[in-house]
């Protein structure tokens, strides 16, 4: 399945959930964007080849983790430790010059993360931040304070991905008039009408409950979904109570 680009109760006593979510500004061709691993590790030469594809639309900040040497005691499906990839990621969210944030790969790891987080960061400056799968954490975390940010590839994926697909990121994040390009299969039937959520299904699932749970409840009869985690069957239960629509899977490229 193709991805295109297109978004702990510790984190609610600083940041109460904002209604009306913004758009941070787009940014322009030349300016500085973060690359950071917050979930699992990067091949190196998927790195360097998804880098390549965003040829010279924009300067690259990478997190120093993603050079470096691995850290000793790191278990393998992280690509740095815990304190790393927070103070990595909030370096990124600090740093005025760093207009967005793209992520080199999904994985684990980011639930582990979350609540250390500053979230002030965030609201001071708003600037997109790019991933899917395992990205869907800090998405829904973005949205809770009030950022929306973009559910599409990450670099890792970016080698394989045709020209089109590489050219809609770029245009999602420097664009203004750029549409959201997804494709869809559903599973279920009846009309669902409301904002379009796109999001791993396993994250959404653990995020309920929690301050950074996936958006909800913006109709009456709550939203339709995008879900890009299957087994579609086994976590639909948990999801829907909590407001999501109907189970679907999908490749997008969108702000959520």
């Amino acid at each position: 399945m193709r991805r295109r680009a297109t978004l702990t109760d510790d984190l609610a006593k600083s940041a109460p959930r904002a209604k009306v979510p913004i758009v941070p500004p787009r940014i322009e061709r030349g300016q500085t964007i973060g690359i950071c691993a917050p979930a699992g590790p990067v091949k190196p030469e998927k790195l360097k080849a998804g880098l390549a594809r965003l040829g010279d639309a924009f300067r690259l900040h990478l997190a120093p983790s993603l050079t470096a040497p691995r850290e000793s005691g790191v278990p393998s499906y992280l690509a740095a430790s815990d304190d790393t990839r927070v103070a990595e990621l909030n370096a990124m969210l600090a740093a005025p010059d760093v207009r967005a944030i793209v992520l080199a790969r999904g994985g684990y790891g980011l639930m582990r993360i979350l609540p250390r987080l500053d979230a002030s960061l965030l609201r001071r400056d708003p600037k997109p931040i790019v991933g899917f799968s395992d990205a869907t954490a800090l998405l829904a975390w973005a949205h809770a304070n009030g950022v929306r940010g973009i559910h599409g590839p990450m670099i890792a994926q970016l080698a394989d991905l045709p020209d089109g697909d590489v050219g809609a990121l770029i245009a999602m994040l420097t664009d203004p008039l750029a549409r959201a390009r997804f494709e869809v299969t559903a599973h279920g039937s009846g009309v669902h009408r409301g904002p379009l959520i796109a999001g791993n299904l396993t994250l959404a699932s653990m995020l309920v409950g929690t301050t950074s749970s996936a958006p909800r409840r913006v109709t009456p009869n709550g939203m339709p979904s995008f879900c890009s985690s299957p087994p579609i069957s086994c976590m639909t239960w948990s999801v829907r109570p909590d407001g999501l629509g109907t189970a679907t899977r999908s490749s997008s490229t969108r702000w959520t």
